[in-house]
């Protein structure tokens, strides 16, 4: 695998949001997508049924959750991402992850939540991965 992937739930509109922001930023394509309703039995025993969550799968096969998954893709993002990446980063892992499972267990009520996944356009339709795509 030679792009990042990021699973997210299809079904989210913050989720849905935070993947069309990338798409926006990400003007090298360096990053995959993937709904976690399509992956759920290929992920790792760990992630099975996580949906609160987006996961990035690297290149080095390390799978970040949470907080450190949302700032490792914002770090692609020129300077300005990364001197707030670096400066969310003296934030302790804990108190982030916190504000983000705050976030995530609310997600739906705040953010809406759609009736089917997210379907790409045109341009962006070879960076999603499909139910039957392996990665």
């Amino acid at each position: 695998m030679s792009q990042p992937i990021i699973f997210f739930d299809g079904v989210c509109g913050l989720c849905n949001r935070f993947v069309k922001f990338v798409i926006r930023c990400d003007k090298k394509n360096i990053f995959r997508f993937a709904a976690l309703q399509d992956f759920q039995e290929k992920l790792p025993k760990e992630f099975c049924g996580e949906m609160n969550t987006v996961i990035v799968l690297s290149s080095e096969k390390v799978y970040l959750t949470k907080s450190d998954a949302v700032l490792y893709v914002f770090g692609f993002f020129g300077l300005t991402s990364k001197a707030l990446v670096m400066s969310l980063q003296l934030i302790p892992k804990g108190f982030r992850d916190w504000i983000y499972d705050t976030v995530a267990r609310n997600r739906y009520d705040w953010f809406g939540k759609q009736a089917a996944c997210l379907l790409p356009d045109d341009s962006n339709n070879s960076r999603f991965l499909r139910k039957d795509d392996r990665f």
